[in-house]
């Protein structure tokens, strides 16, 4: 299995225990939302589609890495909260704008990896991105933190 990059909106305490204890099952049931970003990237790979999403913000969109704080940091998960300036920013892109968005982070990757054959973004890529804005956008609605989880 590969790494697992995922954003979650849920009861916080109760994701970070489930995480905490390995138990994916109760996890997954106490996750209301998720982006699932499990599209064989590397966690710096996030942080290039934050910067190619600052474009498509209306807000200040900060780095994606400084805006994470960790709470679980272990060798195989790690649990971290997003701070709200970032989710906010992120909730300002237009859904319309999630495939354009795609394209540009995955020609960005192309340039970061110029000995690898990136490609188009494929339809779990768009479908990621989208989800992530709509999750911020439901994380901002709902006044609810969001979560990104990495599992080995």
């Amino acid at each position: 299995m590969g790494l697992s990059l995922q954003f979650l909106v849920g009861e916080p305490k109760g994701l970070l225990d489930a995480l905490s204890a390995a138990d994916y099952e109760k996890l997954n049931s106490l996750t209301e939302k998720m982006a699932d970003f499990s599209l064989h990237l590397q966690p710096r790979d996030l942080q290039t589609l934050s910067d190619c999403a600052a474009q498509y913000a209306s807000q200040f969109l900060k780095p994606f890495r400084n805006e994470l704080v960790c709470y679980l940091d272990e060798v195989d998960r790690g649990y971290f909260v997003v701070n709200d300036d970032w989710v906010d920013a992120m909730a300002t892109i237009d859904i319309g704008k999630s495939k354009e968005l795609a394209a540009k982070w995955f020609e960005q990757m192309a340039l970061n990896y110029p000995n690898e054959q990136i490609g188009n973004p494929t339809a779990d890529a768009e479908t990621a991105v989208c989800e992530l804005i709509k999750l911020c956008k439901y994380a901002v609605q709902f006044a609810k933190p969001l979560i990104h989880i990495w599992v080995a």
